[in-house]
């Protein structure tokens, strides 16, 4: 996708249309008892961490993408850093990366922040595994929820390596609903 999207738009281009969409993306939870579920974990002592497959730095005129997708998450009602208030942020250097998206081709680096690990090209697994290091952490069980098998099959296999219990659930509604209709108007304005 990125690599035809240069062609048509031009490769200096690229950054301001994406800068577009994420911007103006109109999202919100599939499911809103989820954040009242994390919120009862947290309440319970349970730390909750969330992985996302999320680009760090900056990105055109975003300043920071972490900020950027921290704030996304709040607006919703999700409060990861109620778990990691005392844990500073932190760069994950010297991961691999992988894939061939946006991420895979910018400098952008793991981080954690705020109670999220931007995974930023590399494997959940791998990020999950720099984070549970940099935290000093050694949980006896891990419950990962994510919609794609590929993610949770790499914090399966850390979890292993660490013979630390691993619950892997598939999280398939947002598959079940249905696409929005183009709206052309905001289309022709990107």
């Amino acid at each position: 996708l990125n690599h035809k999207l240069e062609q048509s738009v031009g490769k200096e281009n690229v950054d301001i249309f994406y800068r577009i969409i994420f911007t103006q993306r109109d999202n919100g939870p599939v499911d809103v008892k989820i954040k009242d579920i994390i919120s009862q974990l947290q309440s319970k002592g349970v730390k909750v961490v969330a992985l996302t497959n999320c680009f760090t730095g900056r990105f055109g005129k975003i300043e920071s993408m972490e900020d950027w997708r921290y704030n996304e998450l709040k607006k919703h009602g999700y409060h990861f850093d109620l778990s990691w208030q005392v844990l500073k942020p932190k760069i994950f250097t010297g991961l691999e990366k992988i894939g061939k998206g946006l991420s895979a081709k910018s400098s952008s680096m793991p981080v954690f922040k705020s109670g999220i690990v931007f995974t930023s090209a590399v494997s959940k697994g791998q990020a999950l595994k720099a984070f549970l290091q940099y935290a000093g952490i050694a949980p006896k069980k891990i419950i990962f929820v994510d919609d794609k098998i590929k993610h949770l099959e790499s914090v399966e296999e850390i979890a292993k390596s660490y013979n630390i219990s691993f619950i892997g659930i598939e999280y398939t509604a947002a598959s079940d609903i249905p696409a929005s209709p183009l709206n052309e108007k905001r289309a022709d304005l990107q």
